[in-house]
């Protein structure tokens, strides 16, 4: 198979993210991923407004965990489709003169 003409894009996670992070670091990371998407994927300010003002009960989850699992995960852009519904439009009627001439 010759792909030498063959143009696409890639998208790679890197492994260098990961490896910056212990162990722990990376579990409290995907505990506050899970979590994330749990709520209803807030961003990850609103989440971090949420940690630090206790409004979620019993989660020992901090700020910077929520920062390592962007960093790791990327962003959650799921909060996006909630934010960006498409209403349905009005449909537009013109009112329009007899164009036949029988009239």
């Amino acid at each position: 198979m010759d792909l030498t003409n063959y143009i696409g894009t890639t998208l790679v996670t890197t492994v260098d993210c990961i490896k910056k992070y212990s162990v722990r670091h990376y579990s409290n990371a995907k505990n506050a991923f899970i979590l994330q998407n749990t709520i209803g994927r807030p961003s990850a300010e609103e989440l971090i407004k949420y940690v630090k003002g206790n409004m979620i009960p019993k989660c020992n989850l901090r700020r910077q965990d929520i920062i390592c699992a962007e960093d790791i995960f990327s962003p959650n852009l799921g909060f996006l489709e909630v934010k960006m519904t498409r209403w349905p439009t009005e449909h537009v009627c013109k009112k329009s003169e007899n164009t036949y001439g029988n009239n």
